[in-house]
Protein backbone atom coordinates (compact mmCIF):
# COMPACT_ATOMS: atom_id res chain seq x y z
CA UNK A 1 0.00 0.00 0.00
CA UNK A 2 1.41 3.38 -0.87
CA UNK A 3 1.85 5.71 2.37
CA UNK A 4 0.36 9.22 2.44
CA UNK A 5 3.14 11.61 0.56
CA UNK A 6 0.46 14.36 -0.01
CA UNK A 7 0.74 15.29 3.83
CA UNK A 8 3.52 18.39 4.33
CA UNK A 9 5.32 16.52 7.31
CA UNK A 10 5.47 13.35 4.82
CA UNK A 11 6.22 15.49 1.83
CA UNK A 12 9.34 17.39 4.10
CA UNK A 13 11.16 14.28 4.66
CA UNK A 14 10.92 13.18 1.67
CA UNK A 15 12.37 16.30 0.22
CA UNK A 16 15.54 15.95 3.15
CA UNK A 17 16.07 12.32 2.05
CA UNK A 18 15.80 12.62 -1.55
CA UNK A 19 18.19 15.70 -0.88
CA UNK A 20 20.57 13.91 0.98
CA UNK A 21 20.62 10.83 -1.06
CA UNK A 22 21.49 13.27 -4.75
CA UNK A 23 24.77 14.27 -1.89
CA UNK A 24 25.57 11.48 -0.91
CA UNK A 25 25.59 9.32 -4.20
CA UNK A 26 27.76 12.51 -5.58
CA UNK A 27 29.94 12.34 -2.73
CA UNK A 28 30.47 8.91 -3.44
CA UNK A 29 31.35 8.68 -7.13
CA UNK A 30 27.59 6.99 -7.84
CA UNK A 31 26.49 9.88 -9.91
CA UNK A 32 28.76 12.56 -11.46
CA UNK A 33 28.48 16.22 -9.20
CA UNK A 34 26.63 18.24 -10.95
CA UNK A 35 24.46 21.82 -10.11
CA UNK A 36 21.12 20.86 -11.47
CA UNK A 37 20.18 17.35 -12.22
CA UNK A 38 16.91 15.83 -14.16
CA UNK A 39 15.12 13.91 -11.41
CA UNK A 40 11.69 12.38 -12.35
CA UNK A 41 9.24 10.85 -9.64
CA UNK A 42 8.20 7.22 -10.52
CA UNK A 43 5.20 5.33 -9.52
CA UNK A 44 5.41 4.81 -5.63
CA UNK A 45 5.83 0.66 -4.77
CA UNK A 46 4.95 -1.14 -1.97
CA UNK A 47 5.90 1.19 1.60
CA UNK A 48 7.85 3.65 -0.02
CA UNK A 49 7.22 7.43 0.25
CA UNK A 50 9.10 8.38 -3.25
CA UNK A 51 10.59 6.88 -5.88
CA UNK A 52 12.67 9.01 -8.08
CA UNK A 53 14.42 8.42 -11.35
CA UNK A 54 17.78 10.73 -11.65
CA UNK A 55 18.54 10.69 -15.36
CA UNK A 56 22.62 11.07 -16.34
CA UNK A 57 25.31 8.86 -17.81
CA UNK A 58 24.71 6.07 -15.54
CA UNK A 59 20.81 6.76 -14.43
CA UNK A 60 19.96 5.25 -10.93
CA UNK A 61 16.87 5.06 -8.96
CA UNK A 62 16.45 6.24 -5.44
CA UNK A 63 14.07 4.98 -3.21
CA UNK A 64 12.69 6.16 -0.06
CA UNK A 65 10.28 4.64 3.05
CA UNK A 66 9.95 3.48 6.43
CA UNK A 67 12.75 1.68 7.41
CA UNK A 68 11.58 -1.41 8.61
CA UNK A 69 10.09 -2.27 4.70
CA UNK A 70 13.66 -1.02 3.00
CA UNK A 71 15.83 -2.75 5.34
CA UNK A 72 14.02 -6.51 3.53
CA UNK A 73 14.54 -5.10 0.32
CA UNK A 74 18.15 -3.97 0.61
CA UNK A 75 18.74 -7.05 2.54
CA UNK A 76 17.24 -8.85 -0.76
CA UNK A 77 19.02 -6.89 -3.35
CA UNK A 78 22.34 -8.12 -1.28
CA UNK A 79 21.06 -11.55 -0.96
CA UNK A 80 20.49 -11.54 -4.78
CA UNK A 81 24.33 -10.39 -5.37
CA UNK A 82 25.37 -13.05 -3.06
CA UNK A 83 23.81 -15.88 -5.11
CA UNK A 84 24.38 -14.92 -8.25
CA UNK A 85 25.61 -11.63 -8.74
CA UNK A 86 28.37 -12.84 -11.12
CA UNK A 87 25.48 -14.50 -13.41
CA UNK A 88 25.75 -12.63 -16.75
CA UNK A 89 22.01 -12.52 -17.18
CA UNK A 90 21.33 -11.56 -13.47
CA UNK A 91 19.07 -8.59 -14.20
CA UNK A 92 18.70 -7.59 -10.19
CA UNK A 93 19.70 -3.97 -9.89
CA UNK A 94 22.55 -3.70 -7.47
CA UNK A 95 22.36 -1.43 -4.08
CA UNK A 96 24.41 1.64 -4.83
CA UNK A 97 24.39 3.15 -1.37
CA UNK A 98 21.67 3.32 1.12
CA UNK A 99 20.85 5.42 4.66
CA UNK A 100 18.89 3.69 7.71
CA UNK A 101 17.32 6.26 9.89
CA UNK A 102 15.46 5.16 13.02
CA UNK A 103 11.97 5.86 10.90
CA UNK A 104 12.87 6.67 7.47
CA UNK A 105 15.67 5.26 4.94
CA UNK A 106 16.83 5.67 1.20
CA UNK A 107 18.69 3.66 -0.73
CA UNK A 108 19.86 4.12 -4.85
CA UNK A 109 20.20 1.31 -7.22
CA UNK A 110 20.91 1.29 -11.09
CA UNK A 111 18.48 2.61 -12.83
CA UNK A 112 17.95 1.69 -16.52
CA UNK A 113 15.41 3.39 -18.57
CA UNK A 114 13.03 5.48 -17.66
CA UNK A 115 10.16 3.12 -19.34
CA UNK A 116 8.47 -0.04 -17.52
CA UNK A 117 7.80 -2.92 -19.49
CA UNK A 118 3.95 -1.43 -19.53
CA UNK A 119 5.43 1.17 -21.84
CA UNK A 120 6.59 -1.07 -24.12
CA UNK A 121 4.10 -3.62 -25.02
CA UNK A 122 0.56 -1.57 -24.95
CA UNK A 123 0.44 1.35 -27.80
CA UNK A 124 -1.24 4.45 -25.01
CA UNK A 125 -2.00 4.03 -21.57
CA UNK A 126 -5.63 3.04 -21.60
CA UNK A 127 -5.42 0.92 -24.69
CA UNK A 128 -7.64 -2.30 -24.14
CA UNK A 129 -5.24 -4.58 -25.97
CA UNK A 130 -1.93 -5.32 -26.24
CA UNK A 131 0.77 -4.78 -28.78
CA UNK A 132 1.53 -7.78 -31.01
CA UNK A 133 4.91 -8.30 -29.76
CA UNK A 134 3.66 -8.91 -26.13
CA UNK A 135 4.45 -12.13 -26.28
CA UNK A 136 8.15 -11.50 -27.13
CA UNK A 137 8.24 -9.38 -23.81
CA UNK A 138 7.38 -11.56 -21.54
CA UNK A 139 9.70 -14.44 -23.27
CA UNK A 140 12.61 -11.76 -22.15
CA UNK A 141 11.68 -11.47 -18.93
CA UNK A 142 11.36 -14.87 -18.11
CA UNK A 143 14.03 -16.17 -20.17
CA UNK A 144 16.26 -13.43 -17.83
CA UNK A 145 14.87 -14.94 -14.52
CA UNK A 146 15.77 -18.77 -15.76
CA UNK A 147 19.12 -19.03 -14.38
CA UNK A 148 18.44 -17.17 -11.21
CA UNK A 149 15.58 -20.13 -10.99
CA UNK A 150 17.85 -22.54 -12.05
CA UNK A 151 20.68 -21.78 -9.79
CA UNK A 152 19.33 -21.35 -6.76
CA UNK A 153 16.51 -24.10 -6.92
CA UNK A 154 15.95 -26.53 -4.06
CA UNK A 155 13.94 -29.59 -3.54
CA UNK A 156 11.06 -28.68 -1.14
CA UNK A 157 7.36 -26.72 -1.62
CA UNK A 158 7.25 -22.99 -0.49
CA UNK A 159 6.52 -22.41 2.77
CA UNK A 160 4.01 -20.11 2.29
CA UNK A 161 2.88 -22.13 -0.97
CA UNK A 162 -0.71 -23.07 0.45
CA UNK A 163 -1.13 -19.85 2.24
CA UNK A 164 -1.44 -18.63 -1.39
CA UNK A 165 -3.09 -21.29 -2.83
CA UNK A 166 -6.36 -20.49 -1.06
CA UNK A 167 -5.43 -18.91 2.55
CA UNK A 168 -4.41 -16.06 1.46
CA UNK A 169 -6.98 -14.75 -0.83
CA UNK A 170 -9.65 -15.76 1.96
CA UNK A 171 -7.97 -13.61 4.59
CA UNK A 172 -7.86 -10.89 1.99
CA UNK A 173 -11.19 -10.45 1.13
CA UNK A 174 -12.73 -10.56 4.82
CA UNK A 175 -9.63 -8.61 6.21
CA UNK A 176 -10.07 -5.13 7.77
CA UNK A 177 -8.57 -3.09 4.81
CA UNK A 178 -11.05 -4.85 2.24
CA UNK A 179 -13.60 -4.39 4.27
CA UNK A 180 -12.84 -0.42 4.87
CA UNK A 181 -12.53 -0.41 0.71
CA UNK A 182 -15.59 -1.78 -0.28
CA UNK A 183 -17.61 0.35 2.28
CA UNK A 184 -15.80 2.97 1.33
CA UNK A 185 -17.10 2.16 -2.39
CA UNK A 186 -19.92 0.26 -2.74
CA UNK A 187 -21.76 1.52 -0.02
CA UNK A 188 -25.42 0.72 -0.50
CA UNK A 189 -24.76 -1.28 -3.29
CA UNK A 190 -23.73 -4.07 -2.45
CA UNK A 191 -22.90 -5.17 0.85
CA UNK A 192 -19.39 -6.97 0.85
CA UNK A 193 -20.40 -10.59 2.81
CA UNK A 194 -23.75 -10.29 0.05
CA UNK A 195 -21.12 -9.84 -3.05
CA UNK A 196 -18.74 -12.65 -1.46
CA UNK A 197 -21.89 -15.47 -1.67
CA UNK A 198 -23.28 -14.29 -4.95
CA UNK A 199 -22.24 -15.46 -8.43
CA UNK A 200 -21.04 -12.98 -10.80
CA UNK A 201 -22.53 -12.61 -14.77
CA UNK A 202 -19.69 -10.06 -16.80
CA UNK A 203 -21.41 -10.03 -19.84
CA UNK A 204 -23.69 -12.79 -20.13
CA UNK A 205 -20.39 -15.03 -19.12
CA UNK A 206 -21.57 -16.62 -15.46
CA UNK A 207 -18.96 -17.11 -12.86
CA UNK A 208 -19.74 -19.10 -9.40
CA UNK A 209 -19.51 -16.81 -6.06
CA UNK A 210 -15.96 -16.51 -4.82
CA UNK A 211 -17.01 -17.82 -1.36
CA UNK A 212 -18.13 -21.38 -3.50
CA UNK A 213 -14.76 -20.73 -5.90
CA UNK A 214 -12.75 -20.47 -2.27
CA UNK A 215 -14.08 -23.71 -0.70
CA UNK A 216 -13.08 -25.55 -3.62
CA UNK A 217 -9.58 -24.10 -3.91
CA UNK A 218 -8.80 -25.28 -0.19
CA UNK A 219 -10.37 -28.90 -1.01
CA UNK A 220 -8.40 -29.66 -3.47
CA UNK A 221 -5.09 -28.23 -2.19
CA UNK A 222 -3.83 -31.39 -0.93
CA UNK A 223 -2.83 -32.69 -4.26
CA UNK A 224 -1.42 -29.41 -5.78
CA UNK A 225 1.87 -29.33 -3.65
CA UNK A 226 4.52 -28.15 -5.62
CA UNK A 227 8.04 -29.78 -5.35
CA UNK A 228 10.52 -27.41 -5.90
CA UNK A 229 11.45 -23.38 -5.15
CA UNK A 230 13.76 -20.99 -6.06
CA UNK A 231 14.90 -17.46 -5.29
CA UNK A 232 12.20 -15.15 -6.25
CA UNK A 233 11.20 -11.37 -7.12
CA UNK A 234 7.76 -12.05 -5.55
CA UNK A 235 6.53 -8.70 -7.35
CA UNK A 236 7.32 -9.37 -10.92
CA UNK A 237 4.61 -7.00 -12.60
CA UNK A 238 5.38 -5.15 -14.88
CA UNK A 239 5.34 -1.89 -13.97
CA UNK A 240 8.46 -3.35 -11.50
CA UNK A 241 10.41 -4.48 -14.68
CA UNK A 242 12.56 -1.53 -16.25
CA UNK A 243 14.14 -2.18 -19.68
CA UNK A 244 18.01 -2.26 -19.87
CA UNK A 245 20.00 0.48 -20.91
CA UNK A 246 20.80 0.12 -24.75
CA UNK A 247 18.60 -3.11 -24.81
CA UNK A 248 20.53 -4.79 -22.72
CA UNK A 249 17.65 -6.92 -20.38
CA UNK A 250 15.84 -6.05 -18.11
CA UNK A 251 16.36 -4.40 -14.05
CA UNK A 252 13.87 -5.82 -12.11
CA UNK A 253 12.56 -3.34 -9.24
CA UNK A 254 10.60 -3.16 -5.95
CA UNK A 255 10.94 -7.16 -4.33
CA UNK A 256 8.09 -8.43 -2.02
CA UNK A 257 9.84 -9.68 0.79
CA UNK A 258 6.58 -9.97 3.12
CA UNK A 259 3.34 -11.09 2.54
CA UNK A 260 1.16 -9.71 5.36
CA UNK A 261 3.61 -9.67 7.57
CA UNK A 262 4.86 -13.20 6.73
CA UNK A 263 8.52 -13.87 5.80
CA UNK A 264 9.98 -16.99 4.66
CA UNK A 265 13.09 -18.02 5.13
CA UNK A 266 16.11 -17.84 2.87
CA UNK A 267 14.88 -14.44 2.19
CA UNK A 268 13.52 -14.37 -1.46
CA UNK A 269 12.46 -18.13 -1.35
CA UNK A 270 9.54 -19.09 -3.61
CA UNK A 271 8.11 -20.14 -6.30
CA UNK A 272 8.72 -19.04 -9.94
CA UNK A 273 5.14 -19.73 -10.58
CA UNK A 274 4.50 -16.63 -8.38
CA UNK A 275 6.91 -14.75 -10.35
CA UNK A 276 4.98 -15.73 -13.56
CA UNK A 277 1.60 -15.18 -12.36
CA UNK A 278 2.31 -11.48 -11.60
CA UNK A 279 3.46 -11.24 -14.73
CA UNK A 280 0.00 -12.69 -15.88
CA UNK A 281 -1.87 -10.58 -13.80
CA UNK A 282 -0.64 -7.35 -14.99
CA UNK A 283 -1.03 -8.51 -18.66
CA UNK A 284 -4.50 -10.24 -17.70
CA UNK A 285 -6.43 -7.10 -17.08
CA UNK A 286 -4.75 -5.32 -13.93
CA UNK A 287 -2.10 -3.22 -15.94
CA UNK A 288 -5.09 -2.17 -18.11
CA UNK A 289 -7.69 -1.51 -15.29
CA UNK A 290 -4.94 0.89 -13.37
CA UNK A 291 -4.25 2.73 -16.10
CA UNK A 292 -7.99 3.86 -16.63
CA UNK A 293 -8.12 4.66 -12.66
CA UNK A 294 -4.97 6.31 -13.41
CA UNK A 295 -6.53 8.78 -16.27
CA UNK A 296 -9.95 9.15 -14.74
CA UNK A 297 -11.46 6.81 -17.51
CA UNK A 298 -12.75 3.64 -15.43
CA UNK A 299 -15.73 4.23 -17.44
CA UNK A 300 -14.92 2.87 -20.77
CA UNK A 301 -14.13 -0.50 -19.18
CA UNK A 302 -16.73 -1.48 -16.73
CA UNK A 303 -20.33 0.41 -17.17
CA UNK A 304 -23.58 -1.01 -15.88
CA UNK A 305 -23.82 -2.60 -12.72
CA UNK A 306 -26.66 -4.68 -11.67
CA UNK A 307 -27.57 -6.13 -8.25
CA UNK A 308 -30.15 -9.19 -7.92
CA UNK A 309 -30.64 -11.46 -5.55
CA UNK A 310 -28.25 -13.99 -5.24
CA UNK A 311 -25.98 -12.54 -8.42
CA UNK A 312 -24.17 -9.64 -9.21
CA UNK A 313 -24.12 -8.15 -13.14
CA UNK A 314 -22.01 -6.21 -14.92
CA UNK A 315 -21.02 -4.64 -18.37
CA UNK A 316 -17.35 -4.95 -19.23
CA UNK A 317 -15.42 -3.70 -22.18
CA UNK A 318 -15.70 -6.79 -24.90
CA UNK A 319 -12.44 -5.63 -26.26
CA UNK A 320 -10.95 -5.91 -23.22
CA UNK A 321 -12.26 -9.39 -21.93
CA UNK A 322 -10.88 -10.67 -25.36
CA UNK A 323 -8.04 -9.65 -24.71
CA UNK A 324 -7.49 -10.62 -21.15
CA UNK A 325 -8.84 -14.09 -22.11
CA UNK A 326 -6.22 -14.52 -25.02
CA UNK A 327 -3.59 -13.07 -22.55
CA UNK A 328 -4.38 -16.18 -19.79
CA UNK A 329 -4.17 -18.49 -22.40
CA UNK A 330 -1.22 -17.38 -24.29
CA UNK A 331 0.93 -16.54 -21.07
CA UNK A 332 0.18 -20.12 -19.84
CA UNK A 333 1.10 -21.85 -22.52
CA UNK A 334 4.61 -19.47 -22.45
CA UNK A 335 5.13 -20.38 -18.50
CA UNK A 336 5.07 -23.96 -20.00
CA UNK A 337 7.47 -23.62 -22.46
CA UNK A 338 9.88 -21.41 -19.97
CA UNK A 339 10.12 -22.74 -16.68
CA UNK A 340 12.22 -25.62 -15.74
CA UNK A 341 9.95 -28.56 -15.54
CA UNK A 342 11.16 -28.92 -11.98
CA UNK A 343 8.67 -26.02 -11.40
CA UNK A 344 6.16 -27.31 -13.74
CA UNK A 345 4.33 -30.05 -10.88
CA UNK A 346 0.77 -31.82 -11.39
CA UNK A 347 -0.95 -28.94 -11.05
CA UNK A 348 0.99 -26.19 -11.25
CA UNK A 349 -1.24 -24.02 -14.16
CA UNK A 350 -3.67 -24.07 -10.94
CA UNK A 351 -1.26 -22.11 -8.81
CA UNK A 352 -0.18 -19.96 -11.68
CA UNK A 353 -3.85 -18.24 -11.77
CA UNK A 354 -5.14 -19.02 -8.16
CA UNK A 355 -1.56 -16.75 -7.43
CA UNK A 356 -2.79 -14.37 -10.33
CA UNK A 357 -6.25 -14.02 -8.66
CA UNK A 358 -4.49 -13.12 -5.44
CA UNK A 359 -2.19 -10.38 -6.87
CA UNK A 360 -4.96 -8.88 -8.46
CA UNK A 361 -7.76 -9.42 -5.24
CA UNK A 362 -4.40 -7.77 -3.42
CA UNK A 363 -5.41 -4.09 -4.97
CA UNK A 364 -9.20 -3.74 -3.61
CA UNK A 365 -7.11 -2.79 -0.48
CA UNK A 366 -5.73 0.52 -1.43
CA UNK A 367 -8.20 3.08 -1.46
CA UNK A 368 -5.94 5.95 -3.06
CA UNK A 369 -5.44 3.22 -5.99
CA UNK A 370 -9.10 2.17 -6.80
CA UNK A 371 -10.33 5.49 -6.55
CA UNK A 372 -13.84 4.77 -8.10
CA UNK A 373 -16.75 1.85 -7.55
CA UNK A 374 -16.27 0.67 -11.13
CA UNK A 375 -12.57 0.32 -10.66
CA UNK A 376 -13.51 -1.88 -7.61
CA UNK A 377 -15.57 -3.97 -9.16
CA UNK A 378 -13.15 -4.02 -12.40
CA UNK A 379 -10.49 -5.59 -9.57
CA UNK A 380 -13.03 -7.57 -8.12
CA UNK A 381 -14.15 -9.16 -11.24
CA UNK A 382 -11.25 -9.81 -13.30
CA UNK A 383 -9.85 -11.81 -9.39
CA UNK A 384 -13.13 -13.84 -9.96
CA UNK A 385 -12.55 -14.52 -13.21
CA UNK A 386 -8.54 -15.69 -13.13
CA UNK A 387 -9.61 -17.85 -10.04
CA UNK A 388 -12.04 -19.33 -12.05
CA UNK A 389 -9.24 -20.61 -14.73
CA UNK A 390 -7.42 -21.64 -11.54
CA UNK A 391 -10.21 -23.81 -11.09
CA UNK A 392 -10.94 -25.16 -14.46
CA UNK A 393 -6.94 -25.80 -14.78
CA UNK A 394 -7.34 -28.87 -12.00
CA UNK A 395 -6.37 -32.14 -13.33
CA UNK A 396 -9.88 -33.95 -13.84
CA UNK A 397 -8.75 -36.80 -11.55
CA UNK A 398 -8.64 -34.31 -9.21
CA UNK A 399 -12.87 -34.23 -8.87
CA UNK A 400 -12.71 -37.75 -7.23
CA UNK A 401 -13.94 -38.07 -3.78
CA UNK A 402 -10.80 -39.47 -1.72
CA UNK A 403 -12.29 -40.72 2.08
CA UNK A 404 -9.94 -38.14 4.39
CA UNK A 405 -9.79 -35.58 1.99
CA UNK A 406 -11.36 -32.36 2.62
CA UNK A 407 -14.16 -32.45 0.11
CA UNK A 408 -17.97 -32.81 0.01
CA UNK A 409 -20.19 -33.60 -2.05
CA UNK A 410 -21.32 -30.41 -2.42
CA UNK A 411 -18.06 -29.07 -3.33
CA UNK A 412 -17.47 -31.70 -5.51
CA UNK A 413 -20.63 -30.55 -7.72
CA UNK A 414 -19.33 -26.91 -7.89
CA UNK A 415 -15.98 -28.25 -8.72
CA UNK A 416 -17.92 -30.73 -11.58
CA UNK A 417 -20.14 -27.41 -12.29
CA UNK A 418 -16.84 -25.14 -12.93
CA UNK A 419 -15.19 -27.66 -15.23
CA UNK A 420 -18.44 -28.29 -17.12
Amino acid sequence: MNLPTATPDIARVVDSLLAEAIQTCACRGVIAPSRSRDIEPLINGVGSLGIFYVNGDEPIVIKIGLTRILADEVAFYEAAERHFGELPSCSLPKVLCHAFGDEFAWFAIEGGLKATLENLIYAEPTATTLKPDWRDAMCGVLDSMAPVYGTTMVKGGWPLERYHFHGRLDELIRGDEIARSAAHFLGETIALEQLLRSELVINDRCYPSLDEMLAVAAAVYPDLAQTHTSFIHGDLQIRNVIPGERGKGYLFVDPRTRWENRTVEPLGLGSPLYDAANLLHSVAGMSTILAHADCGEQDRLCRQIHVRSGSMGLWMNEPFLLQTDTAMTQMRDLVAQRLAPEFLARGWEAHLFAYAANSTIGWLKSIPTVRTARTWLSIYANGVRLLHHALTAIPPSMKTFHPGRRQTGATLQLLDAVNA
